[in-house]
């Protein structure tokens, strides 16, 4: 069975510095890859790609 993660971008608006927020998307990046390692089948559901 698949399993589907979604991310809310509008949960994701924020007043911080552009260097703060991209320091956390890649914490979320390195998080994802961690949760691939122990499921292949894991999908991201987004409207917004993440190199956006």
């Amino acid at each position: 069975m698949r399993v589907l993660l979604f991310l809310n971008e509008l949960s994701c608006l924020t007043s911080q510095r552009r260097e703060e927020v991209d320091k956390a998307l890649r914490g979320f990046v390195h998080m994802l890859r961690g949760i691939t390692k122990w499921r292949r089948d894991v999908a991201l559901i987004s409207e917004v790609s993440l190199k956006e």
